[in-house]
């Protein structure tokens, strides 16, 4: 089995950008991106925390410093989201527009069957692609030739 050390994993990471207004305002609380490599493809989780409170908390923003870094495949983690009104949509499918546009891959991985079911009803499953575990969509999305680590999440 291999390694979870090394460049093909990254530990857990979060996108604190201390420089941004948000970020020092005594009180406000923070949700940031977290964010890990699993090889090529960057999963991001702590989406359910921003689509419940997206008032103090920029994704796009963050979204951004991850492709100035390079990355170009993302697995955007959905568990604990439930059902998802029009301001999340708007949100995930401005993520999805935002990475595509800089030349990037994106897919949704661990959704629920409420969240796969608002998908399917607005017809939005045509447009992403979406899977039950992370290790399904990292597969997906992992260039041709480059070895699974190992480490992704199966659920």
């Amino acid at each position: 089995m291999a390694s979870c050390t090394g460049p093909k994993t990254s530990a857990w990471a979060l996108i604190l950008l201390a420089n941004t207004p948000w970020f020092n305002v005594p009180g406000k609380r923070t949700m940031p991106i977290d964010y890990r490599d699993e090889g090529a493809v960057t999963i991001v989780g702590n989406v359910a925390g921003v689509l419940s409170d997206a008032r103090h908390f920029d994704a796009a923003r963050d979204l951004d410093a991850l492709l100035d870094q390079g990355r170009r495949r993302f697995v955007i983690e959905l568990s604990g989201v439930g059902s998802p009104g029009p301001t999340a949509l708007g949100l995930l499918m401005t993520l999805v527009r935002q990475i595509r546009r800089r030349g990037g891959e994106v897919a949704f991985a661990r959704v629920g069957r409420s969240t796969m079911q608002v998908f399917e009803e607005m017809q939005m499953d045509a447009h992403v692609d979406l899977f039950r575990t992370v290790a399904e969509a990292v597969q997906f999305l992992r260039p041709l030739g480059e070895e699974p680590s190992g480490c992704d999440d199966q659920a």
